[in-house]
């Protein structure tokens, strides 16, 4: 995961064609949970889709303020999305970005098998197997 430290960076973020964001915080430990399922969630990626790369860039919004939290904070709720519900869950929620829109997240990917979070990336990523 590809740290993002402040509202340049986000900027870059949302730039790609497709990217996974991974919110983090340090103090919970479902964040560092989620953070483990997100981690085998990009290897079995990668794996199966070599040639089809997404990149995956990690916010720590621990401190709940800041450059980057006010960055995020904006450009969720510039998305329609809940944007205190993500930011402020300390689950490690984990949001799909194509072009700089939210196509898809699910709050606490710990609740979610790896199985289950690939097939939902295929899908909203459109990967296909060559």
């Amino acid at each position: 995961m590809t740290p993002i430290r402040d509202r340049n960076e986000l900027t870059v973020t949302l730039a790609q064609p497709r990217a996974f964001l991974f919110l983090y915080v340090n103090w919970a430990i479902h964040a560092r949970q989620s953070r483990s399922i997100v981690t085998e969630v990009m290897a079995s990626l990668a794996a199966s889709f070599p040639d089809q790369p997404v990149p995956c860039y990690m916010a720590d919004i621990s401190d709940g303020c800041g450059e980057l939290w006010d960055a995020l904070s904006e450009w969720l709720t510039a998305e329609d999305q809940p944007a205190d519900h993500l930011l402020l869950s300390g689950v490690g929620p984990l949001i799909w970005v194509q072009s700089g829109h939210v196509i898809l997240h699910v709050l606490a990917p710990l609740s979610h098998g790896v199985h289950e979070l690939v097939s939902a990336s295929c899908a909203a990523f459109g990967l296909n197997a060559a």
